[in-house]
């Protein structure tokens, strides 16, 4: 039978990720058994969650993207520091929260690693300010939720938050049929910004480009390279690409 659990490990794997980290918890062995039974990918056990989120941070700044687990409530709170650092820095990972079944939440039922008020939003809305996007999964959405956070992952280079209760992440799904249509495009700001460096260049005498973490975010590394041997430009940035 091929799960939402399945289909969210496909889609990660098609975006080149071969390793995930992560913590065990009971919200998430059944889904860590997935991960340890996909064919191309690897499950990286971290002593502590800030520890996965800070791995995946540093795994996604050399590959195209980065993913880990934790269980819901105490592992996400534990791992938000290093999820805030990736948002910062434009560092598209994915953070997977294991939660309880769909059925207990809908049921405000007092259950561990909750703040005992029926409420099971409190830490993933705590996450919205820290990620580009937020998905929280059922059994009919889990599909076009999963393909719309990994799509904005691609386009932003900024974390995102997928919420995978128990029973979601063993829903059976169809195998997805088309690959993920997410990329980098410019925006109308982002020609604007364009023109304004342009007129920059132009009415400078000697100018010197000074560029940010986002040129290698982006993977714009070979063409601002082009750019500044072409122009014989100095640039502060060059040798550390």
């Amino acid at each position: 039978m091929y799960t939402v659990g399945d289909y969210l490990l496909d889609r990660l794997n098609e975006l080149g990720i071969t390793e995930i980290f992560g913590v065990p918890g009971d919200y998430n062995l059944d889904f860590l058994d997935t991960i340890i039974a996909h064919d191309q990918l690897k499950w990286i056990g971290n002593a502590n969650e800030l520890n996965a989120a800070y791995m995946a941070d540093g795994y996604a700044r050399t590959r195209h993207a980065a993913a880990f687990v934790t269980t819901f409530g105490v592992g996400e709170l534990s791992a938000i520091n290093g999820l805030a650092g990736s948002f910062a820095e434009n560092v598209p990972v994915v953070e997977i929260v294991g939660s309880p079944t769909s059925e207990v939440q809908n049921s405000e039922k007092l259950v561990h690693h909750t703040l005992g008020d029926g409420i099971f939003t409190h830490f993933e809305q705590a996450h919205h300010s820290l990620t580009a996007a937020i998905a929280h999964l059922t059994a009919e959405n889990a599909a076009g939720e999963i393909d719309r956070v990994l799509s904005v992952l691609l386009e932003t280079r900024r974390p995102v938050y997928i919420n995978l209760p128990i029973d979601v992440a063993k829903a059976q799904i169809e195998k997805p049929s088309t690959p993920l249509s997410g990329q980098t495009n410019l925006t109308s700001p982002d020609e604007q910004l364009l023109e304004t460096i342009q007129k920059a260049f132009l009415h400078a005498e000697r100018p010197v480009v000074m560029t940010g973490h986002e040129i290698k975010s982006f993977g714009l590394e070979k063409k601002v390279q082009a750019f500044i041997e072409k122009k014989q430009t100095p640039c502060n940035h060059l040798k550390s690409w």
